[in-house]
C-alpha cells in the first residue's frame, strides 16, 4: 500500500476508499461496505473514563478494557465539555485531536468490519472449493477406475483378435492359394 510521511499505510489510500475502482468481478456490492463518518452524540461517562488505569491497560495489553470503552471514546461528543476542575472550556486543539483520533478509530472500525466481512466470505469460498474438488476427485476416481476396466477389456479383446487371427490365418492362406490355381 502506500504510507505516509511516517511510513504507516496512508488510509485514504487502501483498498475500502478505493472499492468502487477496484471491485473484483464475483464480489457482492455487500462486499462492500458503504462509509460514512456517524454523529458524535453519545455523552461522556467521565467516572468511567476516570475509572480506567490506562498503564495497566498497556502493561497487561487489556484489549478488553479497550472494547469495553471503544463506542464510548469514539462516539462522544465534546461540545460543551469543560474542565472539571477549573470549568474552563476545553482547549480546541486538544478537543481537535480528539476528534481526529475518534474518526481513526471509527475509520479503523470500518476496516475490521470490512476485513471481517470479507474473511468470513474467503472461509465460505474456501469450504464451497473443498466440497468441489472432493467432488472433482470422486469423479477423477470413478474415471480411472472406468478407463481401467476400459483398458482391460481393450486387452481382451486384443487377446481374442489375436486368436481368432492366429485360426483364421492358416484357411486364408490356404484358399488364397486355391484361388491362385485355379
Amino acid at each position: 500500500g502506500t504510507h505516509s510521511s511516517t511510513g504507516i499505510p496512508s488510509l485514504l489510500n487502501s483498498p475500502l476508499s478505493l472499492h468502487s475502482a477496484t471491485a473484483q468481478p464475483g464480489m457482492t456490492p455487500a462486499a462492500f461496505l458503504p462509509f460514512k463518518f456517524r454523529p458524535r452524540r453519545e455523552s461522556v461517562d467521565w467516572r468511567r473514563i476516570n475509572a480506567v488505569d490506562v498503564d495497566q491497560v498497556v502493561s497487561q495489553l487489556d484489549v478488553d478494557a479497550l472494547q469495553e470503552h471503544i463506542s464510548t471514546v469514539t462516539f462522544c461528543s465534546l461540545d460543551g465539555e469543560r474542565c472539571q476542575r477549573c470549568q474552563s472550556p476545553v482547549d480546541p486543539a486538544l478537543i481537535k485531536l480528539l476528534r481526529l483520533a475518534q474518526l481513526t478509530v471509527e475509520w479503523l472500525l470500518h476496516c475490521q468490519e470490512f476485513l471481517s466481512l470479507n474473511l468470513r466470505a474467503a472461509e465460505e469460498r474456501l469450504v464451497a472449493a473443498g466440497g468441489e474438488r472432493e467432488q472433482l476427485v470422486a469423479q477423477h476416481k470413478k474415471q480411472e477406475e472406468k478407463t481401467k476396466a476400459l483398458m482391460a477389456e481393450l486387452k481382451q479383446r486384443k487377446k481374442v483378435i489375436r486368436t481368432q487371427q492366429s485360426l483364421l490365418a492358416p484357411r486364408i492362406i490356404s484358399s488364397h492359394k486355391v484361388l491362385q490355381t485355379g
